[in-house]
């Protein structure tokens, strides 16, 4: 499970953001959390903001560092009043019993620092770091780790290094943010066909997974009872006819085929779902629905939802507590980014009505307009026919 995240220097993100999901003080919805060892880790938090806000931004560096862990090339996305500074990544998670911390620095697109440390019986044990190309090891696997880091590039983290799976620690760390974190739609260039065909992969493989996204399927009222992938072709067996997936089902019956998937994997795998406005593949009632199976899923499940949205269907006292709600603004002077959580706002009461409250500016993280738009046109009516 993700703890953590904290980043600098990332796009719009110039000074550090702290992004948690361990649970505060606030004793509302006690289903949300499952307690591990000392800590109580919220099972969802949803982050609101207005467009350029940054939001997906937060989740974007997130899901960088999963793809410099894989082997991606490092790439430095500094703000644009920051370039030539230092960008920080931090992430502590818990895998198994173990609290991880992880860390990196990049600066000038090559890696500056990184760090691991584990937490067993709440002991840090420091497993490496790193200052440029020189690394120290731990006591612990301490000349495997000094072996590994021969020769190792400077645009290279040495926890992607595949022999790193040799040494378990840094093989449970790196499992973490290569198998563990799934990020979903969060880069808008992805085509939705890319979605669907990884979907259908696993549906022609996985006959657990096939099974789950049908019942589902069955439950959205969409009246599909069964997907049959076989090749190149996907068909959706309706009762008494069948359409062809790609070419005869509307452009929301291919993105919810193309969500269900990983959702159905997060739930069964217990992983960690970043998602990127999921209301754009989903009806509001279905998200509900989401986030009231994972309030009662199995008490010690480790499925993680964390999600950017604009509906604000969602914002409700009912549905999450303070602490999962996380808005985000950006500050005039240099257009960064601002995080903060709702349970950060003083003065909210448990009755409050949220939504409306976030709609009138009363939390920020939204644009405060000035709606009188038709000063833009005039002040003359304009007659249909122009």
């Amino acid at each position: 499970m993700l703890l953590e995240f904290s980043c600098a220097n990332h796009k719009s993100i110039r000074d550090e953001v702290l992004f948690s999901v361990v649970a505060g003080t606030d004793t509302a919805h006690a289903e949300h959390c499952l307690t591990v060892g000392r800590l109580n880790v919220l099972r969802s938090a949803v982050i609101y903001g207005p467009n350029g806000s940054g939001k997906s931004n937060l989740l974007d560096a997130i899901a960088a560092v999963r793809g410099w862990v894989g082997g991606e090339p490092v790439i430095q996305t500094p703000h644009k009043l920051a370039e030539g500074q230092t960008s920080s990544y931090d992430a502590q998670f818990l895998v198994g019993g173990t609290r991880y911390a992880y860390g990196l620095c990049l600066r000038g697109g090559v890696v500056d620092e990184e760090y691991l440390y584990a937490f067993p019986r709440d002991r840090r044990v420091m497993l490496f770091e790193r200052a440029s190309s020189a690394v120290t090891p731990g006591d612990r696997f301490g000349a495997k780790i000094a072996a590994l880091a021969g020769g190792l590039p400077a645009d290279r983290l040495l926890l992607a290094l595949p022999q790193a799976d040799a040494i378990p620690p840094l093989a449970e760390a790196r499992r973490f943010f290569t198998e563990t974190l799934v990020p979903y739609r969060l880069d808008d260039r992805q085509p939705d066909d890319d979605q669907l065909d990884a979907a259908l992969a696993i549906l022609r493989e996985d006959a657990e997974t096939r099974a789950a996204v049908c019942t589902i399927l069955g439950m959205l009222g969409t009246g599909i009872r069964d997907i049959r992938a076989e090749g190149d072709e996907a068909v959706c067996v309706y009762a008494g006819f069948e359409t062809d997936l790609r070419r005869e089902e509307s452009t929301g019956i291919r993105r919810l085929v193309g969500f269900l998937c990983p959702l159905v994997d997060m739930l069964r795998d217990e992983r960690v779902l970043l998602c990127d406005e999921p209301e754009a593949n989903l009806h509001e009632t279905v998200i509900h629905a989401l986030l009231d199976t994972l309030r009662h899923t199995r008490p010690d499940s480790r499925a993680q939802l964390i999600f950017a949205t604009h509906s604000t269907a969602l914002l409700d006292l009912d549905l999450f507590r303070r602490d999962q709600i996380w808005f985000t603004e950006l500050r005039p002077a240099d257009r960064s980014t601002e995080l903060y959580s709702l349970a950060e706002i003083r003065d909210v009461r448990r009755d409050e009505n949220i939504r409306q409250g976030y709609l009138t500016g009363k939390y920020g993280g939204i644009p405060m307009l000035d709606h009188d738009f038709t000063r833009l046109f005039g002040s003359e009516e304009v007659s249909a026919d122009g």
